[in-house]
């Protein structure tokens, strides 16, 4: 891929992982916390969504560590909402999204430093 629209792709897909967090913030912001089984079901499957379409990226980007960068901030923020949901226990479906958000997050970051650490191996 060219080097401008790999980014772009990254980039544009962070975007989302971040509008579907405020999107997730938005829906969680009444007090108190009433969150739908249809809301969290519906942002379970954007996350899983996002998840595949990452994977699909991921092994066909050459500029993986850019992608470590741009994935770090919505991971913190996926972290400090479960952190948050996990300490208060707001209600069952926010802490439900906030921990498979975190998790998804994590786990494509993982992937992302692993197929780094393959190619470097492969290099030497």
């Amino acid at each position: 891929m060219d080097k401008f629209i790999d980014i772009i792709i990254g980039l544009g897909i962070n975007i989302f992982i971040l509008i579907l967090f405020i999107f997730k913030m938005i829906v969680t912001s009444d007090v108190p916390v009433s969150m739908s089984l249809k809301e969290c079901t519906f942002i379970c499957i954007l996350l899983i969504s996002i998840l595949i379409i990452y994977n699909f990226y991921i092994n066909r980007t050459k500029f993986l560590l850019i992608n470590i960068i741009f994935i770090l901030f919505p991971l913190f923020l996926w972290f400090t909402s479960m952190k948050q949901a996990l300490i208060y226990n707001y209600h069952k479906y926010d802490t439900l999204t906030c921990i498979i958000g975190f998790s998804i997050i994590l786990i494509l970051l993982l992937k992302i430093i692993y197929i780094k650490i393959k190619r470097i191996k492969i290099a030497k």
